[in-house]
């Protein structure tokens, strides 16, 4: 993955590209228990915007956001993957990670693929916020780059 103009990586990249790695191995393969692990990376409280938000007005917050954004994620898809290409740091406790999300839907076996840009802001080390968009400028506008 590249990292936009950055040497090195830190601990929130670390920590956005391990949330990834955990979605893919668990949501996005159907299951939708969250482990151990992945509450150590997100807040307590986090808020989770998936792409449907803009479709749907779906958007997780609270205690329970990750266990209903992941019920309902393995409800709509049978496979749901995210490939990061290139992750940019913004400074403070934002970044902004460009990808390949990919999946196949659960009722219609559709297949798809789409370029998306998430944004994600820390709070005490924690994903406290993850935006999902259809491009990095919206991304950036909405960090107000």
């Amino acid at each position: 993955m590249r990292r936009g103009d950055n040497s090195g990586m830190s601990e929130n990249a670390d920590r956005a590209r391990r949330a990834t790695e955990l979605f893919n191995e668990t949501i996005g393969k159907g299951r939708s228990e969250v482990p151990a692990e992945a509450r150590s990376v997100w807040a307590d409280e986090p808020l989770i915007v998936p792409l449907r938000a803009t479709l749907e007005g779906n958007q997780y917050s609270g205690a329970t956001a990750l266990e209903d954004f992941a019920a309902d994620t393995v409800e709509i898809w049978s496979r749901l993957q995210f490939e990061p290409r290139e992750l940019r740091e913004l400074g403070g406790d934002h970044l902004v990670m460009k990808g390949r999300l990919s999946g196949t839907g659960r009722d219609s076996g559709a297949e798809t693929e789409m370029d998306v840009a998430l944004l994600i802001e820390f709070d005490e080390g924690r994903i406290a916020v993850f935006r999902t968009f259809l491009s990095e400028a919206e991304a950036m506008k909405a960090a107000g780059r």
